[in-house]
């Protein structure tokens, strides 16, 4: 007969730490059981991360001071398109000189400045500035594609004034400046009225 799996402490929350489960007794077989996930080295989960923001809301407990989510992580998590590829890791940014965040399903990323914004309980780069640090990740097409997905013409989340604010200043002498400005040029839809973000609380700034 199997043996029965020992219940995990009720303090532990649904992602925690194996340090803070260690502390609460917990064995490390039993951290290796097999209906616990580890989405991120030193973390386990209850379950499995089944869409970007279960991957970003596991990974929350190891994000250090001043880190943000960025890049393509942040486009999804506003309810933006991103390639499939890009949906299994997450994309994380710190200012110098802070060392990049490193690990299994993580890309480290340095920024500017710290995100000022958030997302529900997740510190974000700002969507627009997310688009143009993406260009490091995607193609002009998908670049494309994800700006229409954020100006989209029901509940938008970005303007194209936005994006050119945002590209402005930042990328100017940047490798994909061409790319961008190529990509602001061809999209789809104009929005340049009020903007939304999906439900999570919703996006502010901090």
């Amino acid at each position: 007969m199997p043996r029965r799996r020992a219940e995990l402490p009720l303090a532990l929350p649904d992602v925690f730490t194996v340090e803070f489960a260690r502390a609460a007794g917990v064995t490390r077989g039993r951290l290796r059981s097999s209906d616990l996930s580890a989405p991120f080295r030193g973390l386990r989960s209850r379950g499995e991360a089944s869409d970007v923001r279960a991957l970003v809301t596991s990974y929350l407990p190891k994000l250090r001071p001043r880190e943000h989510v960025s890049h393509a992580t942040a486009i999804a998590l506003v309810g933006g398109w991103i390639p499939d590829r890009l949906r299994t890791a997450v994309d994380v940014a710190v200012p110098r000189p802070c060392g990049r965040a490193r690990g299994r399903n993580v890309r480290g990323h340095e920024a500017a400045e710290a995100g000022g914004w958030r997302f529900g309980p997740v510190p974000i780069a700002h969507p627009a500035v997310a688009w143009c640090q993406a260009a490091e990740l995607m193609d002009e097409r998908e670049l494309t594609i994800a700006a229409d997905s954020l100006m989209r013409r029901h509940d938008p989340v970005l303007s194209r004034v936005h994006l050119g604010t945002a590209v402005a200043p930042g990328w100017s002498s940047s490798t994909t400046a061409s790319s961008i400005a190529s990509t602001t040029r061809s999209t789809r839809v104009t929005s340049t009225g009020s903007t939304n973000c999906p439900a999570w609380g919703g996006a502010s700034s901090a």
